[in-house]
């Protein structure tokens, strides 16, 4: 094994590192003590939710090390308390995902009404970037009449509320979303914002609204 390899066993979930043997006593490798290392490596976390682990480390070699538990930093990730906690796993969900209208007339301009928050941030990453932009879409709207290929919203919430655009290059600028009248549907791509200055916060509910004109018939 090279000198930058661990040995990982999954049925244990532990990695060990071996300390790489030197071609000469003068060169044999050490753990210096009173001096911290930082040791990074890759994993793939599993496809559910789950709390963080209960994580140890030990060590063994020229002195006797007591087995303990690792210190965990208890910060957030992506707007999740704890979320830099090791193998703290959480699957994204539209908690709030409630709609109304307020019209019911036939041929009236109704305005459609969503609230939206999601456990997790939603924003742009730096890379890579997600194919096909970042966005909130609400489909299924029967029979929903729309001029054009764009909606105007109106944007509200208790906080930051998120800068929507009609498409990922955020053409017009924000307060548009794209009006698919195949699907009777409205995708709102979030707006270009470097370092995360245009997020949808995790946990804070956002309001949207927009106008249709209902159809000419009951349904």
């Amino acid at each position: 094994l090279g000198k930058s390899t661990g040995v990982y066993t999954a049925g244990t979930s532990t990695l060990v590192l071996t300390l790489c043997r030197g071609t000469t006593p003068s060169a044999a490798k050490i753990v210096v003590a009173s001096t911290p290392y930082t040791i990074q490596f890759g994993i793939t976390n599993p496809s559910i939710a789950q709390a963080s682990p209960s994580i140890i480390i030990s060590a063994s070699g020229s002195a006797p090390f007591v087995t303990v538990n690792v210190t965990k930093p208890g910060t957030e990730i992506g707007g999740v308390v704890g979320g830099a906690d090791p193998l703290k796993i959480v699957e994204p969900a539209l908690t709030t995902r409630s709609i109304e209208q307020s019209s019911v007339m036939i041929s009236a301009v109704n305005t459609i009404t969503a609230s939206i928050a999601a456990n997790v941030g939603i924003y742009l990453p730096d890379d890579p970037a997600p194919q096909g932009g970042t966005y909130v879409s609400i489909c299924c709207l029967l029979n929903a009449i729309v001029s054009g290929d764009a909606v105007a919203l109106s944007v509200r919430g208790g906080g930051n509320v998120p800068a929507l655009c009609k498409d990922a290059a955020g053409t017009d600028g924000p307060g548009w979303g794209a009006w698919d009248a195949t699907m009777f549907g409205v995708t709102m791509y979030l707006c270009p914002g470097e370092n995360r200055t245009n997020e949808i916060v995790a946990n804070a509910e956002f309001v949207v609204s927009f106008n249709i004109t209902n159809p000419g018939e009951s349904q």
